[in-house]
């Protein structure tokens, strides 16, 4: 599939992200730290299952480094240790699309060249071309990681209360999402954006998808987040 780089979507599909394992009422924010790498990868994955996985409902878990049950890569990054856990589901909201029309007041990304129709393509994955299992290019690194912190309404780091992180979206979500993601990548002008939030739209910023009314806000932020040995001597 090939991504326009230089050009943002239409804001138009719904994204549900809460947190079990403490009271949502205290938390105020969600920040999603990301490595380029893990960028890449989330991207990627999500790409690859909007191709494979049609109106199949999925749940997809991703465990963070340095506990038991092993720690895995299941959507394309590591989470760094002392995080929940991460789930995906997919295919499962009820309401899954805002119109246009209530989405006039969201900003835009900064993009470098915009306009210019630059692309990348993301290419089937390698094990499936030639049978057999390869390492992917976001994995060559060790790098792609993603690394989670849960604040409460005090800014209060609140992350270690928490149990399991989850992110609801749809199919057509998940092209939404990559697409934007992987134009931020080619720009990172800026290193940090929260995301549009029913009733708070002109908050944030267009990454592909708008939380619904009853989702954590949630902020997303690229850095270095170091190698995947740091946080588990396995690895």
């Amino acid at each position: 599939m090939k991504i326009n780089l230089t050009q943002s979507i239409r804001l138009e599909d719904l994204c549900k992200i809460s947190v079990a394992g403490c009271h949502e009422e205290i938390i105020g924010e969600i920040i999603l730290s990301l490595s380029p790498e893990a960028i890449l990868g989330f991207a990627t994955e999500m790409i690859w299952l909007y191709e494979d996985i049609g109106n199949r409902k999925m749940m997809i878990n991703t465990n963070p480094l340095g506990i038991d049950p092993a720690p895995n890569q299941a959507m394309g990054f590591y989470l760094s240790s002392n995080n929940p856990s991460l789930m995906m589901k997919v295919n499962t909201l009820i309401e899954d699309k805002i119109s246009s029309s209530q989405v006039v007041n969201s900003c835009e990304i900064s993009i470098r060249n915009r306009n210019t129709n630059q692309y990348y393509e993301v290419e089937e994955p390698v094990d499936e071309m030639i049978g057999w299992s390869c390492i992917e290019p976001y994995e060559l690194s060790r790098r792609n990681i993603i690394n989670i912190v849960v604040l409460d309404k005090d800014k209060n780091d609140i992350t270690n209360q928490c149990s399991t992180v989850t992110i609801e979206l749809n199919r057509d979500a998940l092209k939404s999402l990559s697409t934007m993601l992987l134009v931020w990548l080619h720009s990172c002008k800026e290193n940090e954006y929260l995301l549009p939030k029913i009733g708070q739209l002109e908050l944030g910023y267009n990454l592909g998808v708008v939380l619904t009314g009853d989702s954590i806000a949630t902020r997303f932020r690229c850095c270095d987040l170091g190698q995947i040995y740091q946080y588990d001597s396995r690895m």
